[in-house]
């Protein structure tokens, strides 16, 4: 049988019936003692790590001694309070100050959060149990719930659900119903007997401050919003046919973001109404309704022909003015539903189309005004 010497590893002797295994040999003392030194503080480690690690258990209850939830872990001899109610706070979403903790015996946990376990009397193995410090206040709902069953006058009874309604409030942004899931079905139960009792009983919704009506003329696809918001009443017209409306409509077109800097630009020009470009959030962020806000007074040049056809003369300079903006941004469309003036022969711009078309002469801004001829008889010409 033959001995192998190596450094630092175990001698193994082989047979032809056996192993037999030596311990390791060292060239020196100081090796032989290095490692037995490591392995004596490896040991010494784990030792106090196992010594020193205690296990709690956390239970859950609600303010009727009802387990909701459970957890257990391991704090090391030096934790303190506040380490114990951050890990409660982590796993239940109850903040420190609504942190109420027991004993098993129903002795309350009361310390400083710079406690340390030991001193509050923190055994390995200990139960703790948990309540939320607003359950008082989830009493207080449930109780509001039996008055309200029991109560027969509707004032009174809307009183409840008020202060009820405030209080559930207070317990939502708690995230009391995060921690109680099961609660929060039973709070959706609550309310719904509130409201299907008002519902049937008073009126819980005011007029509508939106209400919508058709326009009166026009090809274009659109719509009359009025919105009466804080005593004031506002009316716009909404067009629809910027990638929105019924597809069979020949109106129906892309967005334009020249249009869309028209509009803006007229209204800076204090030649047309107030623009708001609304999105179309719920299907697609590409929809644009144009909203212009009612101007005060404005009558189309077609009113003015049909209902006050003497005082055409005195929108002449106002309907030039229109023409030229029409033609220097390259505008048409120009016709006498489209322009017109307000109380204070002011001109505007309601409406137009992008055509693009550059001028190639003075004349290309005289065009005139589509559809009529009394005022085209008077605006003269550039010669």
């Amino acid at each position: 049988m033959k001995r192998d010497k190596v450094k630092g590893k175990k001698e193994t002797v082989r047979s032809a019936s056996s192993t037999v295994s030596f311990p390791p040999t060292f060239e020196n003392k100081e090796d032989e003692t290095q490692v037995e030194t490591l392995s004596r503080g490896e040991r010494e480690e784990q030792s106090k790590e196992n010594l020193y690690k205690w296990s709690y258990f956390f239970v859950l209850h609600d303010n009727f001694a009802v387990e909701h939830d459970d957890f257990q872990t391991k704090f090391d001899y030096q934790s303190i309070l506040d380490q114990i109610k951050q890990k409660i706070n982590e796993q239940w979403k109850i903040t420190n100050e609504n942190q109420k903790i027991y004993f098993e015996n129903g002795e309350r946990l009361v310390g400083r959060g710079a406690s340390s376990l030991q001193s509050l009397g923190l055994e390995d193995g200990t139960k703790l149990i948990v309540r939320h410090g607003l359950e008082s206040t989830w009493s207080a709902v449930l109780d509001r719930e039996s008055s309200f069953l029991q109560e027969h006058e509707d004032h009174l009874k809307k009183e409840i659900y008020e202060d009820a309604k405030r209080l559930i409030d207070n317990l939502v942004k708690a995230h009391f119903f995060t921690t109680f899931p099961k609660l929060g079905d039973r709070r959706f139960v609550i309310e719904k007997k509130f409201l299907n009792s008002f519902d049937r009983k008073s009126e819980q919704i005011g007029p509508p401050c939106i209400t919508f009506g058709s326009r009166e003329d026009g090809t274009g696809a659109g719509c009359v919003c009025i919105l009466d918001y804080e005593s004031t009443i506002s009316k716009y017209y909404v067009k629809t046919l910027h990638g929105a409306g019924d597809r069979s409509t020949n109106t129906r077109y892309n967005i334009d973001l020249k249009e869309l800097f028209v509009y803006k630009f007229l209204q800076e020009l204090i030649m047309g109404a107030v623009i708001d470009f609304v999105h179309g959030e719920i299907y697609s962020r590409r929809i644009v309704y144009i909203a212009s806000k009612e101007i005060a007074g404005f009558k189309t040049l077609d009113y003015i022909r049909l209902a006050q056809p003497g005082t055409v003369e005195e929108y002449i300079e106002c309907v030039n003015q229109m023409l030229f903006v029409y033609s220097v941004l390259m505008l048409e469309d120009h016709h006498t539903a489209n322009m017109g003036c307000d109380n204070g022969h002011n001109p505007f711009i309601v409406d137009f189309l992008i055509i693009g078309r550059p001028m190639s002469s003075v004349n290309d801004i005289h065009e005139g005004v589509r559809m009529d001829i009394s005022f085209n008889a008077l605006l003269g010409t550039f010669d």
